[in-house]
């Protein structure tokens, strides 16, 4: 198993990985900037960078939720809270 230190952005994570964002559109712009921008992230959840930029509005939908914490390794319960509480 690879126990390598991953270095998280301060502002959304502590140095544990437990996550200090307030919102999921905090999440979003931290996944966005992981990402490298918006085409690399539609490329990596499998949608048009379109798509992103005109329904998404700052946050994951619903169906994207799980995909999306493959993807970032963010917790779906901080990604979408109205779900998963």
């Amino acid at each position: 198993m690879n126990s390598a230190k991953v270095l998280w952005d301060p502002k959304i994570f502590d140095e544990t990985g437990e996550i200090k964002a307030k919102t999921p559109k905090q999440c979003f712009a931290f996944c966005l900037k992981k990402s490298g921008g918006m085409a690399q992230m539609a490329d990596i959840l499998g949608v048009s960078r379109q798509t992103i930029h005109a329904n998404w509005h700052g946050r994951f939908p619903d169906k994207y939720v799980v995909a999306a914490e493959k993807a970032f390794g963010i917790p779906r319960k901080v990604l979408a809270p109205h779900l998963y509480e």
